[in-house]
């Protein structure tokens, strides 16, 4: 029977790489860290575009249009993302288009666009390396030629454990701004722990641009700032001339995100007027669920991820610990990778509604690789060796379930992850068989903006059918300027329809495979109205074509 590449793949490399890593005197770091970034670029590549866009992701396509009106990207009546990964976005998709005529509803389509998040989780992974190096000389004044190989070792592993991660290769490879918060994330980390040993200007420097940039790519990283100034209080205690440097530079950065904290302040106040729940709250397991995540992803196979977890998780705070003389790194991987996630425990969970998204605390499962790499590296050679393989081949299931398209049953184990449905194949099947004038209807706009980008052209529209079906969609996001100017406020299905001789019904739903009894109203109206013509099923959605019954039938 034949191994998929990426058992064979990872098998091998982990036995060669845990034999390397286990003489830590006698380690060149340079071909091992390419090799394990040549691995992680294998699997972020592998099955790039496999999966069709969803909605977030033709929306981040859809937004690169406000580029142009810069003031477009920053109001909120029209777009509630962070603008710097849209503006790349856009810069990626005009510089493919100077070599390559690429039209939209193709792999090779969705894999360019990819592409791009691709290469920032690649770029992640010796990232991290120079960040677990650069962490792990905090407090240092002189290293050994025996403590730098040993820092190299934990680095590897670190960079290793990103490598194989399903959690990161999720976000590699989709066409949204984690990936990129990732990378800046980490290398805001690196800066840190180059500021707090150097204490320069041209370190504090760089460290506020990168938290600038960071702001505006995801508004989420206002923890990174809360985190790094704990962090930098916590360092230089109460020796107040050490601080000039940093608030000159930390006041920069913040006038730099002025407009982003403007957007960030107006999308809080549509956020704090949601009327329902759209995932369950966190309770205390949500923080080790979270950090199960880190390095099993969202898989649904228990009997891996709970050993994985376990092994990860004593591993961390081992690694705390055999550092605790260097109290300032141990403090500081300790606060990235715990304080945003307590703090949001415990904001989302006082909540009336939950906001708390696993995939927000990318950055700190960096730091959580890290100490887990930590930990690693100062055991003994053989149980190091014997640990890194077992934790490669605990996280084989998870990544067979990423590429199968298989997530946990269970929300709170996937908070704000759903089933990617085959909104290309769906799109392309109506778009080969629709006549001219024909309504394309859906159920939920989750697959309109995916539809739109695949069939452009096509008339479609949203239905609900009742006004109450309007309000509610309104309440679940009110930022009712932004989904006209979106045009996707659902229509009463009477004013959609209208006298028309022919609809196409598309019926999908967030949660794909748990459609609201609403589709079945819906269901129900047309099929008063009009006779089935035919039906077609795609993973997660299902498409009805109807023609209107003659005054006989």
């Amino acid at each position: 029977m034949k191994k998929n590449f990426y058992d064979f793949a990872i098998k091998k490399s982990s036995r060669s790489l845990s034999r390397t890593l286990s003489d830590s005197t006698k380690i060149n770091a340079l071909p091992w860290l390419l090799l394990i970034t040549a691995i992680g670029a294998v699997l972020r590549l592998y099955h790039l575009g496999q999966a069709s866009l969803w909605y977030d992701e033709a929306n981040t396509i859809v937004f690169t249009n406000y580029v142009w009106h810069p003031l477009d990207l920053i109001n909120i009546d029209k777009n509630t993302d962070p603008a710097l990964f849209i503006v790349f976005t856009w810069a990626w998709k005009n510089f493919i288009l100077l070599f390559w005529s690429f039209k939209p509803g193709s792999i090779s389509y969705d894999f360019v666009l990819r592409f791009l998040p691709c290469l920032f989780g690649i770029a992640c992974i010796p990232v991290v390396f120079f960040a677990c190096k650069s962490v792990l000389k905090i407090g240092k004044a002189s290293r050994g030629a025996e403590q730098v190989c040993s820092d190299n070792v934990a680095a590897l592993i670190a960079a290793t454990l990103v490598a194989i991660s399903p959690f990161h290769l999720f976000y590699a490879q989709e066409l949204r701004n984690y990936s990129l918060f990732t990378l800046l994330g980490t290398l805001v980390l690196w800066s840190l722990a180059n500021a707090l040993r150097k204490n320069s200007h041209w370190n504090f420097a760089i460290l506020g641009l990168l938290l600038s940039l960071s702001f505006w790519n995801h508004f989420f990283s206002f923890w990174l700032f809360v985190v790094v100034d704990i962090l930098i209080v916590l360092h230089f205690g109460f020796s107040v001339r050490y601080y000039f440097k940093w608030i000159f530079w930390h006041s920069i950065s913040l006038l730099l995100c002025l407009p982003a904290i403007h957007q960030a302040y107006g999308v809080t106040q549509i956020v704090n007027g949601i009327k329902g729940q759209w995932m369950p709250a966190p309770d205390y397991k949500t923080a080790f669920i979270t950090f199960k995540a880190f390095f099993a992803g969202y898989s649904p196979y228990a009997w891996a991820y709970w050993p994985l977890f376990l092994i990860a998780f004593i591993l961390f705070f081992y690694g705390l610990y055999v550092i605790r003389k260097n109290c300032k790194a141990a403090l500081l991987l300790l606060l990235w990778t715990w304080f945003p996630i307590i703090a949001c425990v415990l904001i989302w969970r006082a909540r009336d509604f939950s906001y708390y998204e696993i995939r927000l605390f990318l950055c700190s499962a960096m730091a959580a690789s890290m100490g887990v790499a930590i930990g690693l590296s100062r055991i003994p050679h053989r149980p190091r060796a014997i640990l890194l393989l077992l934790i490669c081949l605990l996280t084989l299931p998870s990544l067979k379930a990423h590429y199968n398209n298989q997530i946990h049953p269970l929300q709170h184990h996937r908070l704000a992850v759903r089933h990617k449905v085959d909104n290309r194949d769906a799109a392309a099947y109506v778009g080969t068989h629709v006549e001219p004038g024909e309504l394309i209807a859906h159920f939920s706009h989750v697959t309109m903006q995916p539809f739109r980008i695949y069939q452009p052209g096509l008339l479609q529209k949203h239905i609900v059918l009742t006004e109450d079906g309007i309000q509610g969609f309104l309440n679940a996001y009110p930022n009712e300027p932004m989904w006209r100017e979106l045009e996707l406020v659902p229509e009463l299905i009477e004013d959609a329809v209208g006298s028309r001789d022919s609809v196409w019904l598309v019926i999908s739903w967030w949660e794909a495979f748990e459609i609201p009894p609403s589709a079945d109203d819906i269901l129900n109206w047309f099929n008063s109205r009009f006779s089935v013509m035919e039906i077609e099923e795609f993973t997660g959605i299902k498409v009805v074509h109807f023609k209107r019954l003659s005054p006989q039938g």
